[in-house]
């Protein structure tokens, strides 16, 4: 396996020169800005502007291809939790459901690929 870095120092160099970190932190902070959950249109809106973006910095190929996956999603009707039970006095140490404060379009925390259960173990 071969590397720029055993071929051309100065093509490495050049690479290292042009690696802007402010550039990757707004890059980073503009693709992550809003939820885009797995076959969201959201995801959808996110992959075209990662693909125009990408184009926009004269890379040769870029495709996008389209995937069905059987996915977990949330119920907000009927969330899916964990809570913890104290079994004596029956009062709930801690619930996920106690920090899901949902606010714009930002989705609930959820238990994905869990189904529905009653759990009881002794701690």
């Amino acid at each position: 396996m071969y590397s720029v870095r055993d071929e051309n120092p100065s093509i490495r160099a050049k690479i290292l020169k042009k690696i802007d970190s402010e550039s990757i932190r707004s890059v980073v902070r503009e693709f992550s800005k809003e939820p885009h959950m797995a076959g969201s249109q959201n995801d959808l809106k996110l992959a075209i502007q990662v693909k125009d973006f990408l184009h926009a910095h004269n890379f040769d190929k870029i495709q996008m291809k389209n995937y069905s996956v059987l996915l977990s999603l949330p119920d907000n009707e009927n969330p899916n939790f964990i809570e913890l039970i104290d079994e004596n006095d029956n009062k709930t140490i801690y619930s996920s459901l106690n920090n899901n404060t949902k606010q714009g379009n930002h989705q609930n925390a959820f238990c994905a690929y869990s189904p529905a259960a009653d759990l009881m173990v002794n701690l």
